[in-house]
């Protein structure tokens, strides 16, 4: 049988001979003119994986836009292989490492309130008795206009450890919690600072004693997680536990990929020095949020940040009942991005711009019917490897439950996300409550 021969040496030596059937491939590296090894195999099982030895105007099987939606297809699963098991990989197998023996520091908890009565009523007094030697909570009352004031005045008088700062000044340079953090934070006596909010619950009374605990002599942040509570019969909770176990799942691998970009205030750590020297949030006054993410994206490096995800270092809070709210709040956290650091925004944007189109590549393919073996084989390689990645950091983050289902609401949130975009691109947030 007739074959084709491509040959590489030092001089690249080409020959061709056109045959009619049968057509196979041999590629032969050679070196100082002696053979090394043989590849033999048919063309067609090329074509797969070249479109462009595919394409061929004889063949009208095999259409231009075909071969381009299954190319689009490939490299779009490739890119979700790539974030999985160079990125998400880090955080499914991660194990952390049993800290050394130190003495306990001294530890700022900060709280920003605003209309938070009932909340504080609830969650203030397990903080307050957190099972930890030397510790002190700031709670900043910020303009309350419900009972806030009479009960953490209450408070005050039943535990020492207790500091209540009122602002009553409506003139304030900052939007959101800045402000009010700001001035607790400058208020704290002690080095160690630990953010919580004030629908927080932590998991447990050693909550504190575990997330100092990643401190070592170059930690300046540590990065906790925040849960939400389940809600049975709620579709607007699953949404939520969804979104923050997703992006939990990239700003810890972030981490531990070496280029830290955010964390969540409901818990996060990070020392009083770092945030006097930096001058705070005075370069991100303006912004609405970003009291966590952009403080961490401007200040977090490889040597200095690190992440706790002992299950006792989580804390609880319950999730938006209504959905005009859980939108509002998802516009104001997506008014940050913009400030992130240009690898981060190219990490993010990537892997989102990814996830809305392979979606709809996905269904145009199968609707076509085009290669079904091939596609249905690519699409089904990203979901098993989507629930191995998603399954190991999910069962870190103590949310197994949405496994299953995840592939679905990726979906959701490929149509969601670029709508809340557009939306803030028409009239941004103008309000933190």
């Amino acid at each position: 049988k007739r074959q084709t021969y491509v040959s590489w040496s030092r001089r690249m030596r080409v020959k061709k001979q056109v045959q009619p059937c049968n057509l196979l491939i041999r590629i032969q590296f050679k070196k100082n003119f002696f053979p090394l090894f043989t590849f033999h195999f048919p063309l067609n099982y090329l074509n797969y994986f070249c479109p462009v030895m595919l394409f061929d105007p004889n063949f009208p099987e095999h259409p231009l836009y075909l071969l381009i939606l299954l190319g689009s297809l490939a490299s779009s699963v490739f890119i979700f292989l790539f974030y999985y098991f160079v990125f998400f990989s880090r955080l499914a197998w991660y194990k952390e490492k049993t800290p050394k023996k130190q003495r306990l520091p001294s530890v700022s908890i900060v709280i920003a309130a605003k209309n938070e009565y009932l909340n504080l009523k609830e969650n203030l007094p397990f903080i307050l008795t957190m099972d930890y030697p030397d510790y002190e909570v700031i709670v900043v009352d910020d303009h309350s206009q419900d009972d806030t004031n009479e009960l953490l005045a209450d408070f005050k008088l039943m535990y020492s450890r207790l500091k209540v700062l009122t602002l009553k000044d409506s003139l304030t340079f900052f939007e959101g919690k800045k402000f009010p953090l700001s001035i607790g934070i400058k208020e704290a006596k002690n080095e160690v600072l630990l953010l919580t909010d004030a629908d927080c619950k932590p998991a447990s009374n050693d909550w504190i004693k575990h997330m100092v605990s990643q401190y070592d002599e170059n930690t300046e942040l540590v990065l906790g997680y925040g849960k939400f509570y389940r809600r049975k019969w709620s579709l607007l909770s699953m949404l939520v536990r969804y979104d923050t176990l997703h992006s939990a799942i990239q700003y810890f691998s972030a981490a531990l990929s070496g280029f830290p970009y955010m964390g969540v205030g409901r818990n996060l750590s990070y020392k009083r020095r770092l945030f006097l020297e930096s001058d705070g949030f005075t370069s991100h006054y303006d912004v609405i949020s970003g009291d966590d993410d952009i403080f961490v994206s401007q200040h977090a490096r490889k040597k200095n940040c690190r992440i706790c995800l002992r299950p006792q270092s989580f804390v609880y809070s319950r999730s938006k009942k209504r959905l005009g709210s859980w939108w509002h709040q998802k516009k104001r956290h997506f008014t940050t991005g913009k400030h992130y650091r240009f690898g981060t925004k190219l990490y993010l944007g990537l892997y989102h711009l990814n996830t809305l189109l392979f979606p709809a590549i996905a269904i145009t393919v199968l609707l076509l019917k085009y290669n079904i073996l091939i596609s249905g084989s690519l699409i089904l390689m990203k979901v098993v490897s989507q629930w191995i990645i998603f399954g190991k950091a999910a069962g870190k983050l103590k949310e197994k439950k949405l496994l299953l289902i995840s592939p679905i609401l990726e979906i959701v949130f490929a149509i969601v996300n670029p709508l809340i975009h557009i939306s803030n691109m028409i009239k941004q947030p103008g309000r933190w409550k």
